[in-house]
């Protein structure tokens, strides 16, 4: 069942690893906006793009983590 398995975990820690990558210079825009930014400054094309990137790369992470996890308790 490892053999099984590992690939997934393995495939998960690395959608993770560049989910956290691409995170990075999100989160320095955002903060170059300021605390005092209007709304309709976070309905810019740029930032819809970018949060449709991360927001499967973090699901595909999670979902991952539950189906390894259903698939391990179910092998003991």
């Amino acid at each position: 069942m490892e053999n099984f398995v590992t690939p997934f975990i393995r495939g998960g820690l690395l959608a993770l690893l560049v989910s956290g990558i691409w995170l990075v210079p999100f989160k320095e825009r955002l903060r170059a906006m300021g605390r005092d930014a209007p709304f309709l400054a976070f309905t810019a094309p740029w930032f819809r793009q970018q949060l449709l990137l991360r927001f499967p790369a973090s699901q595909l992470c999670w979902w991952t983590a539950v189906i390894v996890g259903f698939v391990s308790a179910g092998s003991h």
